[in-house]
C-alpha cells in the first residue's frame, strides 16, 4: 500500500500555512511549539506537519528541507510545489497523469482504493490533495518526467530495420543482388506511458502500408 496519505479537516489553514512559509524565515524544526507560535494553535493545524512531509517540504524529522526554501522564491513556488505534489502523490499520478483535473469521485475512489479510511477521511484527503493542487503549477514536461521516472520509464519501441532496392520497377521489387544498390531505415519510436494498444496498432499498419506495399496487398 501507499505511504499514508495526509489529510486535514481545515483546507483553509493548510492555504495560510504555505503562504506563512513564503513570509517567514526558515526554523530549525517544524514541531506543534512552532506551529503554536506562528499562530496554529488549532487541533486541526497539526494535520499540517505530515501533509508538508508527505510534499518533501519537511524531513520525516521535521527539518525543512531544500524546497521547502525554494517555495519561499514567490516566482517559482507554484512549479515548486507542483513538483512536491507529483513526489508524494506519485502513485495518483501513476493512474491519472492529469490528476489535478480530475473530478472528486474519480479522487474518492483511488483514495478508497489505497486506504482503510471512512467516507469522511476519504473526502477530506481529495480535499487536501485538491487544495494543494489548486496552488501547483503543473505543466506537461514536469507530469511526464515525474510519472515516467517513479513509475516505469517512457514506453520504447525497438528499432526496426528495414533493407529495400533504392531502385525499383513498378508494382514490383527487384531481388537485392551484388549490384543492387540498398539503404536501411531505422524507425525508433517514442511514446508516453499513457499510449495504448490501438496507437502501436495504427503505427505499425501505416509502417507495414509504406514500407512494405506488396505485403499489403
Amino acid at each position: 500500500m501507499a505511504n499514508e496519505i495526509p489529510l486535514t479537516t481545515s483546507t483553509s489553514s493548510l492555504t495560510r500555512f504555505l503562504a506563512h512559509i513564503q513570509g517567514s524565515g526558515v526554523p530549525k524544526k517544524i514541531d506543534r511549539p512552532y506551529l503554536k507560535s506562528v499562530g496554529f494553535k488549532s487541533g486541526v493545524d497539526g494535520y499540517l506537519i505530515p501533509i508538508m512531509k508527505h510534499i518533501g517540504f519537511v524531513s520525516t524529522s521535521g527539518v525543512p528541507e531544500n524546497r521547502w526554501k525554494s517555495y519561499r522564491d514567490k516566482a517559482r513556488a507554484p512549479k515548486i510545489l507542483a513538483e512536491g505534489v507529483l513526489e508524494g502523490y506519485a502513485d495518483l499520478f501513476s493512474v491519472y497523469p492529469d490528476a489535478f483535473r480530475k473530478d472528486e469521485e474519480a479522487l474518492r475512489n483511488w483514495v478508497r482504493s489505497e486506504t482503510s479510511y471512512d467516507e469522511i477521511k476519504v473526502g477530506h484527503a481529495v480535499k487536501t490533495f485538491q487544495a494543494l493542487a489548486a496552488l501547483a503549477e503543473f505543466d506537461e514536461d514536469l507530469i511526464e518526467k515525474a510519472v515516467s521516472g517513479t513509475t516505469q520509464p517512457e514506453a520504447s519501441v525497438p528499432v526496426v530495420h528495414a533493407s529495400a532496392p533504392l531502385v525499383a520497377s513498378p508494382g514490383k521489387a527487384p531481388t537485392p543482388g551484388a549490384n543492387t544498390p540498398s539503404f536501411n531505415i531505422n524507425i525508433e519510436l517514442h511514446l508516453p506511458p499513457s499510449a495504448d494498444a490501438e496507437t502501436y496498432d495504427k503505427f505499425f499498419a501505416a509502417m507495414k502500408k509504406h514500407l512494405f506495399p506488396d505485403a499489403s496487398a
